[in-house]
C-alpha cells in the first residue's frame, strides 16, 4: 500500500504533492483552529521525538496541510486539515534535532 501527502496553499492551489493521485472535490467548508492554538496543542502532544524534554525548541516552519490519514488503497470521504509544524529541538548540551509533527486544525 501506498500514502500521499498533499500540500494546499492559497486559495486551494495544490503547492507540492508525494504519491498516487487521487481527485479531490471541494465539498464545503469547516472551521479550523488558530495557529496559535496548534502551538498550545503541540506543546501538550510533543513533538513526535523521544526527546522527552528539550532545552528549547525551534520552530522554522508551519503550514497548514490536508492530510489523507488512509492508505490510498482505501476509502476516505474527506481529506483532514492539520497544521504541520518543522523545526529543531535543542538540547542542553547543545545537539539539535530536527523534528515535524502534525496537529489536527479541526475544532
Amino acid at each position: 500500500m501506498a500514502e500521499a501527502i498533499v500540500s494546499i496553499g492559497d486559495k486551494g492551489a495544490t503547492v507540492a504533492f508525494r504519491g498516487f493521485w487521487r481527485l479531490v472535490e471541494p465539498a464545503g467548508s469547516i472551521r479550523i483552529i488558530a495557529p496559535e492554538e496548534a502551538v498550545k496543542k503541540l506543546t501538550s502532544v510533543g513533538y513526535g521525538r523521544t526527546l522527552a524534554k528539550p532545552s528549547k525548541v525551534i520552530v522554522e516552519q508551519i503550514d497548514l496541510e490536508y492530510f489523507d490519514s488512509k492508505a490510498m488503497m482505501e476509502h476516505q470521504d474527506r481529506l483532514e486539515p492539520t497544521y504541520v509544524f518543522q523545526g529543531v529541538l535543542v538540547e542542553e548540551t547543545g545537539n539539535e534535532t530536527p523534528f515535524i509533527q502534525r496537529i489536527p486544525a479541526t475544532l
